[in-house]
């Protein structure tokens, strides 16, 4: 195999923790592989037991991509994104609604300097470059200018899996759309960025999410045509070989503590509130079995929500 320049981008736990095994695969298995990992976000305590293991045991650099770079280009991207950011997180409330639609004119600009910004710091012209990217991400600002770039310079792109979907209805948001309110998703509607959806070459998912995930709300507007470009091949986070090396020498100081040995262990993995979770029914599920004294009892909060009371 000739040799490649191999470029992997994170944002988050779940999409670094599920990387992080081919990262090891490939370090150990083809060294002549040129291996960078960069983040899109600057704060990376997130992920911190990642990083480390990427850059003492592997030998790996872990930077944030726009480290460093002080242009005024820069500067306006940062800047505009945190505003457009704030605006999106509060869409349920009132007084920001009329906000959106500038939100949705301020997106075209904030994607033309990601745009600038993204060609300028990776400086990618070679084909024997490879870019691998958390599927879904290119429906995101800097996702998109990365995809486009390759697209561009015809540079592989990969998308891989940041988790795994085990919902069966086809649209997951539908509780969070319908708390939103006609009049107000309407307004929201009008006021989206809608650019051209782009691909990347290829993406690798867990067993049967093609027809379960790839045809549902959470991958919207996904072509038919490129069902040819997703492949199953199982998720290596959870690969048994991975696993003992996860906690020997990522996770290494974190232990897990479950309580009498003697009794069966329950864990619950929360689902985001927005996800059609019916908080009432969550809730008295939760009362019933921390209530059962033969168990041990744990919530696992979901990696991108709060978890209170």
């Amino acid at each position: 195999v000739a040799s490649k320049r191999i470029i992997f981008f994170v944002k988050s736990f779940n999409d670094f923790d599920n990387i992080l095994p081919v990262i090891y695969f490939l370090s150990k298995n083809y060294s002549d592989h040129s291996i960078k990992v960069f983040s899109l976000v600057e704060d990376m305590s997130d992920f911190k037991y990642q990083a480390d293991y990427c850059m003492n045991s592997l030998n790996i650099s872990v930077d944030y991509l726009f480290y460093g770079d002080k242009s005024v280009i820069n500067f306006m991207l940062d800047f505009l994104m945190k505003v457009s950011r704030k605006l999106s997180i509060n869409k349920n409330k009132t007084y920001f609604i009329p906000l959106l639609l500038l939100n949705g004119r301020l997106k075209y600009i904030i994607q033309l300097l990601s745009n600038i910004v993204i060609n300028r710091l990776l400086f990618l012209t070679d084909r024997e470059s490879i870019i691998m990217i958390d599927f879904g991400n290119e429906l995101s600002i800097l996702g998109h200018s990365l995809v486009r770039l390759a697209n561009s310079k015809k540079i592989p792109i990969i998308g891989y899996l940041h988790g795994y979907s085990i919902y069966l209805n086809k649209d997951t948001l539908t509780l969070d759309k319908s708390n939103i309110g006609y009049v107000k998703k309407t307004i929201i509607r009008f006021s989206k960025h809608n650019k051209k959806r782009l691909y990347c070459d290829c993406y690798l998912v867990g067993p049967s999410q093609k027809e379960t995930f790839f045809k549902s709300g959470q991958m919207p507007n996904f072509s038919e045509k490129k069902f040819n470009r997703v492949n199953e091949i199982g998720i290596p986070r959870y690969a048994v070989e991975w696993i003992d090396i996860y906690r020997k020498n990522v996770i290494k100081d974190s232990d897990f503590y479950y309580g009498d040995r003697n009794k069966l262990n329950v864990c619950m993995f929360l689902s985001h509130p927005k996800y059609n979770v019916d908080l009432k029914s969550l809730y008295n599920l939760i009362h019933k079995i921390s209530l059962i004294e033969n168990v041990n009892f744990v919530i696992k909060p979901h990696t991108r929500n709060n978890f209170n009371g």
